[in-house]
């Protein structure tokens, strides 16, 4: 964990939760612009400005989540079921270089 983005502060994670707002959201569409790979875990695609990173992303993007969004169109790979076992089977896929 290298500081979050969306606060300031070096002991929070790179993530943004429910309800809360981006602080710094120039920056993060420009890492979201340069960014290897974009992993999309639990969202439902309806929230703006997140539901439009995937289309800003070069790289590959992954949407996890339990049912299909009305933005995995947007995504290079989905896989939809259990948060858990989603996480598990892309963690395995990364392992043997399917990716």
């Amino acid at each position: 964990v290298h500081g979050c983005l969306f606060h300031g502060d070096d002991e929070l994670p790179d993530v943004v939760l429910f309800g809360e707002q981006i602080k710094r959201k120039s920056e993060v569409e420009d890492l979201v612009a340069s960014c290897d790979v974009l992993i999309y875990v639990g969202t439902s695609g309806t929230v703006y400005p997140i539901n439009s990173y995937a289309d800003l992303c070069p790289g590959k993007t992954i949407e996890i989540n339990i049912e299909k969004t009305l933005i995995s169109h947007s995504f290079n790979l989905c896989m939809h079921g259990k948060t858990e076992d989603m996480l598990v089977q892309l963690l395995q896929k990364l392992i043997k270089g399917d990716l």
